[in-house]
């Protein structure tokens, strides 16, 4: 399948997700240009993100023994629970190492990308792994297995967290891994009218996997996004006797997002 009908079947599946009456704006990157130059940003360990200008692209590293870390793209404004917006990404990995660090190394630790709130993310208090500590996320992640003593296998997984980490969304779980050597697609599309968050993944332009819907359960209170991020988490703050962590290196390429318009401010006069 061509890129062009990939991105075809997700403008399909972000129309028939969006809420009636609600415009969408689509912006896309294919990284032949730096992209710190066309608005994306780099926070934390600036080595752990480069631009491949040969081959158009961007050469990414996780690496959860370091701070948190992230290149992102400001929306520049936030997007919350009614709206609708989606994301499809091209990735490869070269390389996964679960469990990294030896001292952590009984529990899996993601590999993330997803929408983040730039102001919660790069705040000090940003912990990923402690399941409390990480607001405003609407994210997919890749959980491999570490080994071990380990016995629920790798999983893909989409979630959401709400405004203080108190609430999360339901669902969202495959028993899948990824491989490295193998090119994928994410097209995640979250839909303000349902509150569902829907991801599908292509390898080599082929359909691969259909992740589980995750839904926002009644007790969900709000959420506020306005990034997308490629992720590399700390694996600080862990749960002690069930820590991960997590060393991987790839790429990422042909980024196309999806989001409303920006609010129409009152004309002053």
């Amino acid at each position: 399948m061509s890129r062009r009908l990939v991105n075809c079947v997700f403008y399909t599946a972000l129309i028939a997700n969006v809420a009636v009456g609600q415009a969408v704006k689509i912006t896309s990157f294919d990284f032949n240009q730096d992209p710190l130059l066309e608005g994306w940003g780099i926070y934390g360990q600036g080595e752990l993100f480069s631009w491949d200008s040969v081959n158009g692209r961007v050469n990414v590293t996780w690496d959860s023994r370091l701070p948190n870390s992230y290149f992102f793209y400001p929306i520049g404004y936030e997007l919350n629970r009614h709206d609708s917006f989606g994301v499809g990404i091209d990735f490869y990995l070269d390389e996964i190492v679960p469990g990294i660090n030896p001292a952590k190394s009984a529990a899996p630790f993601e590999i993330a990308m997803g929408f983040i709130r730039v102001a919660d993310a790069t705040g000090p208090g940003f912990l990923r792994g402690t399941g409390i500590n990480s607001p405003n996320l609407v994210e997919f992640d890749f959980f491999p297995d570490p080994g071990g003593e380990w016995v629920w296998g790798p999983s893909l997984t989409l979630i959401i967290f709400s405004t203080n980490s108190s609430h999360y969304s339901h669902g969202g779980f495959y028993p899948g891994e990824l491989v490295p050597g193998v090119r994928y697609r994410l097209e995640m599309v979250y839909d303000g009218s349902s509150g569902t968050l829907l991801g599908t993944l292509y390898t080599n332009g082929q359909l691969w996997v259909e992740i589980p819907v995750a839904y926002l359960p009644s007790t969900f209170t709000d959420f506020r996004v306005d990034a997308f991020a490629i992720c590399s988490y700390s694996d600080e703050g862990q749960w002690p006797g069930y820590e991960g962590s997590i060393y991987a290196r790839g790429w990422v390429d042909n980024v196309v997002l999806s989001v409303p318009p920006p609010p129409v401010q009152e004309l002053a006069g």
